[in-house]
């Protein structure tokens, strides 16, 4: 058997329909024999076969426990289900966000477009070509550095992504505090605060979404910042 091959046997179709057949794969033409030979309204639409699978996707009226009645309830027969839709859930993180309190409705929209505002980024590197930022993104000058960590990406997207974002048309400047393993310390992060103040600007957010202990260093630098009208707001993790 090769090591992945997808059989149509007849069109496929994107919908969800039909009884799904889980065949033990030693019994896999057994199988599709067996079913073509049935007398009844029933023919396989599409086999995905692979070497520790055998599943056959048979177009049939009947309820999966009738089908397996009809073929003789054979041992090589592992299950019969439906073939059950599946969907992409609204973005639970938006979803619940923009309203004030559950049951969720489903619409992810983000409340704010965030426009006017720069969310500054303190974590690993940021891609900031990434198609989430659609040009809105920079980096801190000479940080331009490894980014195949994607802490520091996935942080930023939450925040300013264009479709997963909060805030989908704010500005992100990423100043990477953390090596690409993910680590830094006190004093990498109090020259990235000191990197903001430098290059603040009127409406501004800094995200620090990494865990550490508390500082009462980080907690008076942070203070000074938000003087001047700049949150900082820390993603919980492990101190709050």
């Amino acid at each position: 058997m090769e090591a992945f091959r997808i059989l149509l046997l007849a069109a496929a179709v994107a919908a969800a329909r039909g009884i799904l057949l889980d065949v033990d794969p030693s019994s896999c033409q057994e199988a599709q024999a067996l079913v073509g030979e049935l007398e009844l309204q029933a023919e396989i639409a599409e086999a995905v076969v692979a070497d520790a699978f055998c599943v056959f996707d048979v177009d049939t009226d009947l309820p999966g426990p009738d089908l397996r009645e009809a073929l003789g309830n054979p041992a090589w027969l592992l299950a019969a289900e439906e073939n059950a839709p599946f969907a992409a859930e609204a973005l639970w993180h938006l979803d619940r966000i923009n309203q004030a309190a559950p049951p969720l409705d489903g619409d992810s929209t983000a409340p704010y477009t965030g426009a006017g505002v720069t969310v500054y980024v303190l974590d690993t590197p940021v891609q900031r070509m990434h198609p989430e930022f659609d040009g809105r993104a920079t980096v801190a000058p000479g940080n331009d550095g490894n980014m195949t960590n994607g802490h520091g990406t996935f942080v930023a997207s939450l925040a300013a992504g264009a479709n997963v974002g909060a805030a989908p048309r704010a500005r992100v400047h990423a100043v990477p505090v953390l090596d690409d393993e993910g680590a830094g310390s006190t004093l990498s992060v109090l020259r990235g605060l000191a990197a903001v103040s430098r290059t603040q600007r009127s409406a501004a957010v800094i995200l620090m979404a990494f865990s550490g202990p508390r500082s009462a260093v980080l907690e008076r630098a942070a203070a000074a910042l938000a003087a001047n009208n700049i949150l900082v707001a820390a993603a919980g993790n492990e101190s709050g």
